[in-house]
């Protein structure tokens, strides 16, 4: 799902995972990031880009498991 579900989604979303999966988690901004990836994904789901499961799956994928590894210190 995940390959598929990307390719569909808004830019502006797959900026925000891009930036989130490439930028260093030592990086003063990094939770500003995530932060961005989150209401990237909510606005993908108001905006009907995207559906409820696939906003479920990406804010677990690019959001709640980096926080579970500790992207955050």
């Amino acid at each position: 799902m995940d390959s598929v579900l990307i390719n569909k989604l808004p830019k502006y979303l797959k900026d925000d995972i891009d930036r989130v999966m490439n930028f260093d988690r030592k990086d003063p901004f990094y939770d500003c990031y995530l932060d961005e990836v989150y209401g990237s994904i909510n606005s993908a789901l108001c905006d009907g880009a995207i559906s409820s499961d696939e906003a479920d799956y990406l804010r677990k994928h690019y959001f709640f498991d980096i926080l579970d590894k500790g992207a955050i210190e």
